[in-house]
């Protein structure tokens, strides 16, 4: 259907917003930051009325549609051509696209082989979730990669940093260890291009990561290939490790700054955080008129929160909202994540053992020193005295008291002791095990990221973690309960999923946008699963 470009399609409130740019981080509760860095030409920047004008006229179903579609020609030569049409009466949205831009399709899956087994299954998809980058195609939003590498599926049509690890584990179990290894030389060059790995390789995703794996990446590829993939990709874990702790050492106790955090006793710990302080070019409306929500605060907050939020990987989660369930309270850099922290632990202790592999002694003590410290802030600020690990709210001074699949991360990287992985083991028993597997949260909000979803890649955490502290029953009952819902999906619908229902009542929902199909995530979760619970 065609739609008409009113004259005044941009409201004073959205022109002025896509005026704002980069603002600069308020003092005090999120200090000023010196110089923000220059804007990158995501779709938003580069033609903002035109991207503006679509996204709200909601011409595709999918707000992220639009922003991977590739101007066939240069975007300021389309904005100008935009705003000089747009008055006009005949100005037509919907042809004037279709006539400048090449809108993508998502990434298809074909259907299964009956009689075909899970495994099977997923083993024949890595070669169609599998893309091969050509050489760049001018103006395109995507970032080229020199190695082959693995998308999601379905809206996902790129790489996406925390979601290749856990898919990753499924092409080791595979048998595609050159596929493996080539997605980490990738983060490696997204490392050496623009000094970390962002959220996905798209330009608007720059301005973000997501949870930091490139440490437990190299960890799995030194399992097969020995001590030199230490030594190799340590300058990348190295720069992975300054970009996270950028601005540490000028901030004074009870202060932050972009993703680092230092607590009224000294400890240094980390929290999420975006650099852009607008809509998200990828879910656009939905941030305008969740900050348009927001009456009491400004919509430049609700817009950094909001990213944050896409940083931290639970877009979105009872976890950040300020009253637990209302997006527009949203708070995210309010709170040093256990999750964050955890896995902040295991890249320092990883660049620890990189440079003993490559014989450097004082390094390794110096990062051995940094993990100590972290170890010991995660016991003392990220403990809830009920018997589970949790986010510590630094602005207000106290532990959360929400029980989340979080709580697994300490177990998983090793930081716990005996005596709390036993009592986490029993709170996640008590309130999170379910028939599906285990829940995110205990919340049900509507958003994807709490009850009743289950995430494949939180089941790998728990259930590694688990074993690691030999809570084997719970692990495995974790891990059973979750491959028999895959399976009965799988059953059902012939496909696997991006998320799941862990009652078992329903399939997975919530969020911004539909089940996605593919899925990389629980297709590489699933697969190693298999080979640990393979009488399941």
């Amino acid at each position: 259907m065609s739609r008409r470009v009113p004259a005044h399609a941009l409201r004073p409130a959205i022109a002025a917003l896509l005026l704002g740019g980069l603002a600069a981080c308020a003092s005090a509760t999120h200090p000023r930051v010196a110089s923000a860095p220059p804007p990158v030409q995501t779709p938003d920047l580069a033609m903002p009325a035109l991207f503006a004008a679509v996204q709200q006229a909601e011409l595709f179903d999918d707000q992220k549609t639009f922003a991977d579609a590739r101007p066939l020609r240069d975007p300021a030569a389309i904005e100008v051509d935009f705003l000089a049409q747009r008055e006009s009466e005949k100005s037509d949205l919907s042809e004037f696209v279709r006539a400048n831009f090449e809108v993508p399709t998502h990434v298809a899956t074909s259907k299964v082989k009956i009689g075909r087994t899970l495994a099977d299954h997923i083993d024949g998809l890595w070669s169609q979730l599998t893309r091969i980058d050509a050489a760049p195609l001018p103006y395109d939003s995507r970032l080229s990669l020199p190695h082959p590498y693995v998308v999601p599926g379905g809206r996902f049509r790129e790489m996406y940093y925390w979601d290749s690890y856990f898919t990753m584990l499924g092409l080791v179990e595979s048998g595609e260890h050159e596929r493996a290894r080539d997605m980490l030389a990738d983060f490696a060059a997204l490392i050496d291009a623009h000094g970390h790995i962002p959220n996905g390789t798209r330009t608007y995703y720059l301005s973000r990561s997501q949870p930091p794996y490139f440490s437990h990446m190299v960890e799995l590829e030194a399992r097969t290939q020995g001590d030199d993939v230490y030594r190799r990709y340590l300058p990348q874990l190295q720069r992975e490790y300054a970009f996270w702790m950028q601005g540490a050492s000028s901030l004074a106790p009870g202060h932050a700054l972009r993703r680092v955090v230092k607590l009224s006793d000294g400890s240094v710990l980390n929290r999420y955080w975006d650099d852009r302080d607008t809509p998200r070019p990828e879910a656009w409306l939905h941030d305008v008129r969740t900050a348009a929500s927001a009456t009491d605060r400004p919509s430049s907050d609700v817009f950094r929160e909001l990213r944050a939020g896409a940083e931290s990987g639970w877009d979105f989660s009872s976890r950040w909202l300020g009253d637990g369930r209302t997006l527009s309270t949203i708070r995210t850099t309010a709170f040093v994540p256990v999750d964050l922290n955890s896995l902040m632990h295991h890249l320092e202790a990883t660049i620890a053992l990189a440079c003993r592999k490559d014989a450097q002694p004082d390094c390794a003590r110096r990062f051995d020193e940094l993990a100590s410290r972290r170890s010991a802030a995660i016991e003392t600020h990220l403990w809830n005295a009920k018997g589970f690990y949790a986010d510590y709210d630094w602005q207000r001074g106290e532990i959360s008291a929400h029980v989340t699949a979080a709580s697994l991360y300490p177990l998983f990287v090793g930081v716990a002791s005996p005596q709390r992985a036993e009592l986490v083991s029993a709170t996640v028993r008590m309130h999170l095990l379910q028939p599906g597997g285990m829940l995110t949260t205990t919340l049900r909000t509507g958003q994807q990221w709490d009850a009743p979803n289950a995430w494949a890649p939180l089941q790998w955490v728990a259930v590694e973690g688990l074993r690691r502290y030999d809570e084997d029953a719970l692990a495995a009952g974790i891990a059973t309960n979750f491959l028999q819902e895959v399976q009965r999906v799988f059953d059902q619908k012939h496909k696997l999923v991006e998320k799941y229902d862990a009652t078992g009542e329903a399939h997975g929902g919530g969020g911004e946008y539909p089940l996605q199909d593919g899925f990389g995530w629980t297709n590489g979760v699933v697969r190693a699963l298999l080979v640990r619970y393979p009488q399941r």
